[in-house]
């Protein structure tokens, strides 16, 4: 990794010259790591806000245990965690859909990069909380995919994303159209709705009963009471 994100692995080899034969390998990898391994590979983790740098070195005895060497390597420089990542409390819900998006990102961030309308182009990079809002006015759903690109100072950069769901919010036209006579019972009733963004239909007499689940439909409505009834 030539920018040196965390988590940053790094392989050591040892590369002896001359009569080393059963020599002994001690390697301390500046962060509290060590290994007996001639060609070692150590893994590096920076959880500060700021650039961490190690300096690695090499012990080497000969072996007759007569000869130590001690050996620096190049200096290993790990740039700060970083972690993208935002919430929102309601993710589905029926136009017109608003919801708020709280920031939760982590680590020594340098720079933000909202995609705030789902059309992968990163359009704000204010680190604010902000509201979603959107509506939709066709028959189906639209997922919109939301967006958040934090970056530390040494180019590393995370991402993270999550779908938001706004259904649309069904309509109906509908038409009552009673034939026969109107001053008799039984009376036959046709029921006709057109039916925008809805996939369940329910029709229902006196606010209680439901008649009939399909959008056309034709019922009978009948009194047999002493009594007028609506």
């Amino acid at each position: 990794d030539v920018n040196g994100c965390h988590p940053l692995t790094v392989n050591f080899r040892a590369n002896p010259i001359g009569n080393y034969g059963t020599a002994t390998f001690n390697w301390d990898f500046g962060d509290g790591g060590t290994s007996a391994s001639p060609d070692p590979s150590h893994t590096y983790t920076n959880f500060t806000n700021a650039l961490a740098t190690f300096a690695p070195y090499l012990t080497m005895t000969d072996q007759y245990n007569d000869f130590t060497v001690t050996k620096p390597t190049a200096v290993v420089n790990v740039q700060p965690y970083i972690k993208a990542n935002f919430a929102i409390d309601t993710v589905q819900g029926c136009s017109p859909f608003s919801v708020q998006v709280v920031n939760n990102s982590l680590g020594g961030i340098s720079s933000y990069q909202w995609d705030k309308d789902g059309d992968n182009v990163w359009d704000d990079s204010s680190p604010a909380n902000w509201i979603f809002s959107r509506t939709n006015n066709g028959a189906a759903p639209i997922t919109v995919n939301l967006k958040l690109r934090v970056q530390n100072l040494g180019g590393c950069f995370n991402i993270y994303n999550q779908d938001v769901v706004i259904n649309p919010r069904p309509t109906a036209i509908v038409t009552v159209n009673p034939t026969g006579d109107l001053n008799c019972s039984p009376l036959t009733v046709n029921l006709q709705a057109n039916v925008t963004g809805g996939t369940n239909h329910k029709w229902i007499l006196d606010g209680a009963n439901t008649v009939s689940n399909l959008t056309t439909a034709s019922i009978q409505v009948e009194n047999n009471t002493a009594t007028v009834q609506s």
